[in-house]
């Protein structure tokens, strides 16, 4: 087989197979998972860190440790649980906090905060990702989007780590409780208890942008 087909039945394998070829140090099947996942893994990290540099760094560290602990892989288990749980650990071991800079919508921090998505003002169904601020907005309105700004980047900031790592993870990485128990190692009724423990600290913080108010 030449080396193009070779690269090419790299290429077609699954993750699991690939750590089973990153297993038998074969250094293109690492670089072929790096490609697959570096970059969903600093999207993660930053929302994460808030801190761009930082997450490149953990990002890499990441892969790093998961040449090192090669041996240690399960290939029963699915790669991205292993590879998001490895790098929730170097996270945790970067001494920034995490500091958003999003504006948001009144229904996604609705979403955030109950779980339950709802819809903007177009009858949309909203993501519950926090939205970009329309450039149109008036003033007075444009000035309650910064504070809203603030007011999420203290909430979800302030949290501690446990709360903030699950929250992340089921808002903007769309992960169920089974598949966050186990990146964080925990179970999935720790998974519950935190979210809710998350939401009910967040909405204390963020009520007041609930009301009937514009």
């Amino acid at each position: 087989m030449s080396d193009s087909d070779s690269l090419q039945t790299l290429e077609a394998m699954s993750d699991e197979q690939l750590m089973g070829q990153v297993v038998l140090e074969d250094p293109r099947a690492l670089k072929i998972l790096m490609h697959r996942w570096e970059l969903r893994l600093r999207k993660y990290l930053l929302r994460l860190l808030n801190d761009q540099r930082g997450a490149s760094m953990v990002a890499k560290d990441a892969f790093v440790c998961v040449y090192v602990k090669r041996a240690k892989y399960n290939p029963a288990k699915p790669f991205s649980h292993w590879l998001y749980g490895i790098a929730t650990n170097e996270a945790r071991s970067y001494q920034r906090w995490w500091k958003a800079k999003f504006c948001v919508s009144r229904d996604a921090l609705r979403t955030i905060i109950t779980g339950n998505p709802g819809k903007d003002s177009t009858g949309t169904r909203s993501n519950g990702m926090l939205e970009p601020a329309d450039s149109g907005l008036s003033p007075d309105v444009a000035d309650l989007h910064r504070e809203k700004i603030e007011a999420v980047r203290k909430a979800i900031s302030s949290l501690p780590i446990g709360l903030r790592e699950p929250l992340i993870l089921a808002e903007y990485e769309d992960k169920g409780y089974t598949e966050i128990a186990a990146i964080l190692n925990i179970t999935p009724k720790a998974v519950e208890t935190r979210l809710r423990r998350a939401r009910v600290t967040m909405k204390l913080s963020l009520q007041k942008y609930f009301d009937d108010s514009p």
